[in-house]
């Protein structure tokens, strides 16, 4: 049986727990469908909510009337997603800011009343550790898309190579903060130097694969308006002309393997634009630096610092906020290949 959201009156299939229209927690309700009296549960704890006298009974599509007042803060941290079939994109949601290394997070049970309390203690703390104006803290809802679309909002941190990522949302009534680690290096002048030698290696390869496809659909033009000759109909001849042709090009690729490189390279290349939003990550370097890792290190334990007294400051148990169990460090490599 469908689900009606109290909120704004869209139509949700059975089971479901958000709304897909507005993100609203739904009333735990075997039918919350037409009725003279409801009840709405708020996801947002602090939020202020004003219910008018009922007049009527409640049907699907009509106004209820509810007026919500955000608490001070961010407001709403639950997830919002929606149906999206019309949309082909598959990007991430960190797209444009470089590859996971990292990622910790932590729950706190019976602390979800604190949510809106733990974002802006947090907030505040990053902004007081001075270590302006190198630290850039933003605060930014990011996308994840697929066949659901996802949005969820994030405080950013950027600290030289680094990027964190802190997330903050209720999970029942428990608190659930998380926090994640991404890196961009900068693109390498030696990575620039070998894909450009791989392409003038590979400029025979492609002369010929040129010149072959070039000569068929000559010669099939040429043939089309007359087929027929001396010896006979040669349309079928320019039918059969790819299967002559299919073995000598694949014959250039494989004698040819900076060719084969080359190939390789744009393929990952289009990948990488369409999950990660970077088409030129093969010309990054796979590998960090001492001096890059400390500075990770660096920034992951003064995150982990300030949510632990952003915790204690409102009387949490911030014993959970515990390091990773490899500790503070870094993994040397970025991608599992080049």
């Amino acid at each position: 049986m469908p689900l009606y959201c109290q909120q704004c009156s869209q139509e949700n299939l059975d089971g479901t727990v958000f709304c897909k229209q507005c993100g609203t927690r739904l009333p735990v309700s075997a039918n919350n469908g037409p009725q003279n009296a409801f009840t709405y549960s708020s996801p947002n704890p602090d939020a202020q909510y004003s219910f008018p006298p009922p007049a009527g009974q409640f049907r699907p599509g009509q106004q209820t009337g509810i007026q919500q007042q955000p608490a001070p803060g961010l407001a709403n941290q639950h997830p919002t997603a929606s149906l999206s079939l019309t949309e082909l994109g598959i990007r991430r949601a960190f797209a444009g800011h470089g590859h996971v290394i990292q990622h910790q997070s932590w729950l706190l049970p019976g602390a979800s009343a604190q949510l809106n309390e733990t974002i802006k203690t947090v907030n505040l703390l990053f902004s007081q550790t001075g270590m302006a104006p190198e630290l850039q803290q933003i605060t930014e809802r990011l996308k994840d898309q697929s066949l659901i679309t996802e949005e969820r909002e994030f405080i950013r941190l950027k600290r030289k190579l680094p990027t964190i990522f802190v997330y903050a949302t209720s999970a029942g009534r428990d608190l659930y903060i998380s926090r994640a680690t991404v890196v961009k290096p900068a693109i390498s002048t030696l990575r620039i130097i070998i894909a450009a030698l791989c392409g003038l290696a590979s400029l025979p390869a492609v002369f010929l694969v040129f010149g072959i496809f070039s000569l068929l659909f000559v010669g099939s033009a040429s043939t089309n308006g007359n087929t027929s000759s001396q010896y006979g109909n040669t349309s079928s001849f320019t039918s059969l002309a790819p299967l002559f042709v299919i073995p000598f090009i694949f014959l250039a690729i494989v004698t040819n393997p900076f060719f084969m490189i080359i190939l390789v390279g744009i393929a990952r290349s289009i990948r990488s634009w369409v999950l990660e939003k970077d088409f030129w990550e093969l010309l990054r370097p796979n590998r960090l630096s001492e001096f890059q890792r400390d500075d990770i290190a660096l920034l992951e334990q003064v995150t982990d610092d300030v949510i632990r007294s952003s915790l204690k400051q409102l009387n949490l148990d911030a014993d959970k906020i515990v390091p990773p169990s490899q500790g503070y460090q870094a993994p040397s490599q970025i991608r599992r290949f080049i």
